[in-house]
């Protein structure tokens, strides 16, 4: 018997399986209709926009976009939580402590590839006018034992409708003039931070822009050691962590891609085995996607107490003192020292393996003095093999944004989602951002947009960060590190407002425009 189908269900399937398939046509679309021509897809439609445009150099052009303005809108948050049964216990312990909350669901953006469409509840009370009152109520909260924390909604990354303000600095770089755009490590060295401006000055940089994540602290491993892939001059300097997008440079082609790294050793006995990482401390693997934690959990620090470290002189001039074995290898890859101790000097044209639980029996048994060791390094980008030139350079960062003209944020895969509280902080709501990309003709953009201020600039989500590269004609792109260490510097001045209240962050490397 033939069934008849209602024409509601047929609409129904009809509609899922367009939003299922062809999702970033759709948003595209709509966005396209919402905004005027030009305008930036950031909140509310038809907000004032101030450009203004400066040509640089022959092919590098700078543009400042401020958009919006501040709304004076604050709330207080005082929970937020993965489910909607912990958020009313909660809202239960405020109501009898005279307080008036909701709950406010968070939604997930729709290219974002975490699963759930809401990620967690907060729980707030009102909106308030001033920040004043809002920290009135917060200080009450405190009075009765709970924590609260000040929001601006414009940080609000869950709510589209919005004022800002936005302030957006672009370096447009023609393919013509792509060869003038570098990369450079803090100090010149992987041990170390320094600030943009610094880099730039020592460089006689016309313009600069911070580059990917990096250590920040001892406790999480070597300060300024880049938390990822990074090549300089077509030397790896530092493992990728797995599933990770970085971006390349090189002499035909800049690309946005995911970048894996594999590097061996093989012993003149005919044995070998693979480096857990490079230019790092032993045991202390910064947003983990290593060997021995393959899923990458960004901002966490996972540990290892068997690794085999590969130490190069752009390192710095001795490893790290520690438990364990090392061995000293010339330029030729001879064995020159063995000993029981980490901390030894790098030689110029050598390295240093150094070696802890297995791994330091493996270069007791296999990498005694007088043999040789000799190195393999494979990198791939989107699985296939990259080639290193002189002219080769990798800067790490993530998630992934747009993708051949497609909305393609890979959020999830690349490690921001291993709590939704932190993907609600980092991803959801607005930070400053640091952001790189490439048109269809090759032209280079390099974006740094401010944030946490409510004067000037609230910053983006993810998805918005997605919106705005394609909105200015980038056709791949890529988040690199945002937050306080988001910076730009034209001809040796800060032109944007880092938004550590220390003023302008130390990093571990930056892209450098230079004569």
């Amino acid at each position: 018997m033939q069934r008849n189908i209602p024409v509601y269900r047929i609409l129904i399937f009809s509609s899922l399986f367009l939003l299922f398939f062809y999702p970033s046509d759709i948003h595209a679309k709509g966005t396209q209709e919402r905004y005027q021509k030009n305008e930036l897809p950031l909140g509310n439609p038809n907000l004032n926009e101030k450009r203004v445009i400066q040509k640089l150099s022959p092919g590098l052009t700078y543009t400042k976009i401020e958009r919006g303005h501040a709304s004076n809108q604050y709330t207080v948050e005082v929970g937020f939580f993965d489910n909607q049964a912990a958020a009313q216990d909660l809202l239960h312990k405020l109501a009898n402590n005279d307080f008036t909350f909701s709950i406010l669901p968070i939604q997930n953006d729709p290219f974002n590839d975490v699963p759930e469409d809401i990620i967690g509840y907060s729980v707030r009370s009102g909106n308030y006018t001033n920040e004043a009152d809002a920290e009135l109520i917060n200080k009450q909260l405190s009075a009765k034992g709970f924590s609260g924390k000040i929001i601006y909604n414009g940080f609000d990354g869950s709510s589209t409708e919005t004022t800002g303000p936005w302030m957006v600095h672009i370096l447009e770089i023609e393919q013509k003039a792509a060869s003038h755009l570098l990369t450079t490590l803090a100090n010149g060295q992987v041990n170390g931070k320094e600030t943009v401006s610094s880099m730039a000055a020592r460089s006689n940089a016309i313009a600069a822009i911070n580059g990917g994540y990096f250590v920040t602290k001892n406790s999480d491993g070597t300060p300024g050691d880049l938390a990822g892939i990074s090549i300089i001059n077509g030397e790896l300097l530092s493992e990728s962590i797995n599933h990770r997008s970085g971006f390349s440079l090189s002499e035909r082609k800049t690309d946005v891609s995911v970048l894996s790294t594999q590097v061996q050793i093989k012993s003149s006995d005919g044995f070998q085995r693979d480096v857990d990482g490079m230019n790092r401390v032993s045991g202390l693997i910064r947003s983990c996607g290593n060997l021995a934690n393959p899923l990458p959990t960004h901002d966490v620090t996972c540990r290892s107490d068997s690794e085999l470290i590969l130490y190069k002189p752009i390192f710095d001039t001795v490893t790290p003192v520690g438990n364990g074995v090392e061995v000293v290898l010339n330029e030729q890859g001879e064995v020159i020292v063995q000993d029981e101790f980490q901390g030894h000097i790098i030689p110029r044209n050598g390295s240093v393996l150094s070696g802890t639980g297995e791994a330091a029996a493996w270069l007791r048994t296999h990498a005694a003095v007088g043999m040789k060791v000799m190195t393999q390094t494979h990198i791939q980008s989107d699985h296939q093999t990259l080639s290193l030139t002189p002219k080769t350079s990798v800067v790490n960062g993530g998630p992934l944004l747009l993708k051949n003209n497609q909305f393609f944020i890979d959020a999830d895969r690349e490690g921001f989602n291993w709590s939704h509280d932190f993907f609600y902080r980092f991803g959801i709501n607005r930070n400053p951002r640091t952001l790189a990309g490439s048109k269809p003709d090759g032209t280079i953009l390099l974006v740094a947009v401010d944030g946490r201020n409510p004067q000037i600039s609230v910053g983006l989500s993810f998805q918005e960060s997605a919106m705005l590269m394609k909105s200015l004609g980038a056709k791949d792109a890529l988040n690199l590190d945002g937050g306080g260490s988001t910076t730009m510097v034209i001809n040796g001045s800060i032109v944007n407002h880092p938004s550590d209240s220390t003023g302008e962050r130390p990093v571990g490397d930056a892209l450098l425009f230079t004569n």
